[in-house]
């Protein structure tokens, strides 16, 4: 493990040890607040599940403890399912296929799938963003999960917009080892919220995972990605700051 991040000796640890999950708990010092940075990764999966962030310190250590918990359950249910019944999905991006001066919908649109795929219960997302850290993961990993990893459907395609009637046309790429489809999402640009349920609606379908269950809801979901992005704006990620503002803004959120 010579060499290695303080993350991935946590992520050998935490393997050897049998561990679900493996969370990580990270001062961030930035003025005048001080934030907490909470990564949970799920060892059987080899993906990571939740990125979360918290002032800190905290008002109350107990009151803490009960919101971490209340956000990371979700997750740490899905972290307990057994490989047969767990499905991973490469998130590779849908990409706008003219620019202009206006921002992309792939700005929007591919953080939005993510956490959207992420919300259901039995697909892992695999982001582009973090191969590395995946590659680095499978190599720790049993064969098993290595096997899971490799069979991931991977998810790309293209946005085709015109900028003068809002008009919206993506081209979704579904790929396995065994088999491909694609799938036509046709909307507007004001209505991203739906492109983005016909998305997460064509992949679950394509996965046989049903998502009729889950109901999404746009205003908790901004409140959700305005939060993500006052993290990484104190932890100077501006980038992903930004990104996390345009999707919020994207599902309404204008405070």
């Amino acid at each position: 493990l010579s060499g290695m991040l303080a993350d991935d000796k946590t992520f050998a640890v935490g393997y050897l040890l049998g561990a679900d999950v493996i969370l990580v708990l990270d001062e961030v010092k930035s003025e005048p607040q001080k934030w907490l940075s909470v990564r949970m990764t799920s060892v059987r999966h080899a993906v990571v599940l939740e990125e979360l962030f918290f002032p800190f310190p905290t008002s109350g250590l107990d009151a803490f403890c009960t919101t971490l918990i209340e956000n990371l359950n979700p997750s740490l249910r899905k972290a307990k399912l057994p490989l047969e019944q767990s499905l991973a999905i490469s998130i590779l991006g849908l990409r706008n296929i003219l620019t202009h001066d206006r921002i992309m919908l792939e700005e929007y649109i591919n953080p939005l799938l993510s956490n959207r795929l992420n919300k259901i219960h039995h697909i892992y997302v695999v982001e582009r963003e973090r191969m590395n850290e995946i590659l680095l993961e499978k190599i720790l990993s049993k064969q098993s999960t290595k096997e899971f990893l490799s069979g991931a459907i991977l998810a790309d395609g293209s946005i085709e917009e015109n900028f003068q009637t809002g008009q919206v046309r993506i081209e979704l790429r579904l790929r396995t080892p065994q088999a491909a489809k694609n799938y036509t999402i046709e909307g507007t640009r004001e209505d991203v919220d739906s492109l983005v349920a016909q998305l997460t609606q064509a992949i679950s379908t394509y996965a046989g995972i049903s998502d009729k269950e889950i109901v999404w809801d746009k205003e908790s979901e901004a409140r959700e990605f305005i939060k993500k992005a006052e993290g990484w704006l104190h932890t100077k990620q501006y980038k992903k700051a930004l990104e996390m503002t345009n999707t919020a803004w994207a599902l309404g959120a204008r405070d």
